[in-house]
């Protein structure tokens, strides 16, 4: 599939979409939809899925939608019949994104869900149970990177995946990125401690995580065989102590601000 994949210096064309890459492409661009991808994510992830060739998507879930670059990547790379996405930020889809939607018909097999929290389990289930008629084949979290919250959100969504299915969690050593770093509070402990916590699952859920792999730009997780009952059964005897929730800095979002642009600036030298 990453055969379809046309890069050049500052954008990538798939099946004629244009997708912009941030820090790369001029800010005042607007002929394509703006990615947050680079090309060591999107090389790792070609291998991962060259790893599975049998594996298929049908219902696909992501976490974290920014300018809706990365949904639309997936769905012309692996074609979900149905593709829902979720972000905490409290706002519309980028204009391209919805250009995109419309230009292709895909209101009825791409939604969006904006205002909210991954860690917010009962609305998570309610979403997937009103959007998909069977398991997931696919969820990739990109949103927080927060542990908290990307503890919660596996709890929920993992019993949910189909066997075989798959689960990835990218940018896990954003914690020994100074740049990244500024993204959190500094008590904020990463996805380090996460691996440990799945590690854990593997042998003390039997059944529930068939394949754990840490790669460099992210974590992948293989559904076993247990039934969605048990595999909740198995996250909760194991991951019985709740983490302390991640201390809110009223002065994140400038900091956000801050380092996007020093990341432009350092693209165009």
């Amino acid at each position: 599939m990453f055969e379809k994949l046309e890069w050049s210096d500052d954008r990538i064309v798939v099946n004629g979409v244009t997708f912009l890459l941030e820090g790369q492409a001029k800010r005042d661009s607007k002929d394509g939809i703006w990615l947050h991808k680079n090309k060591v994510l999107l090389d790792e992830y070609e291998r991962l899925f060259g790893d599975y060739p049998t594996f298929r998507v049908q219902n696909m879930l992501e976490l974290g939608i920014w300018k809706g670059g990365s949904i639309a990547l997936w769905m012309e790379l692996l074609q979900p019949a149905k593709f829902v996405a979720l972000d905490l930020m409290k706002r519309e889809d980028a204009p391209a994104f919805s250009r995109y939607v419309e230009g292709r018909g895909l209101g009825e097999r791409l939604k969006s869900y904006w205002g909210t929290d991954q860690a917010d389990s009962a609305r998570l289930i309610e979403i997937v149970e009103a959007e998909f008629d069977d398991p997931l084949d696919l969820v990739i979290d990109d949103a927080s990177h927060a542990y908290a919250p990307t503890r919660a959100s596996f709890s929920t969504l993992f019993p949910l995946v189909r066997e075989d299915g798959l689960y990835v969690i990218e940018d896990w050593p954003w914690h020994f990125v100074p740049e990244f770093r500024a993204d959190h509070t500094a008590s904020e402990p990463g996805l380090l401690p996460l691996i440990t916590d799945l590690a854990v699952l593997v042998v003390g859920a039997p059944g529930l995580i068939r394949r754990l792999e840490i790669r460099f730009p992210f974590i992948v997780l293989q559904r076993g065989s247990a039934s969605k009952e048990d595999g909740r059964r198995g996250i909760a005897a194991h991951w019985h102590k709740t983490p302390e929730p991640e201390r809110r800095d009223p002065w994140l979002p400038l900091r956000r601000v801050k380092r996007r642009i020093a990341r432009e600036i350092r693209g165009r030298q």
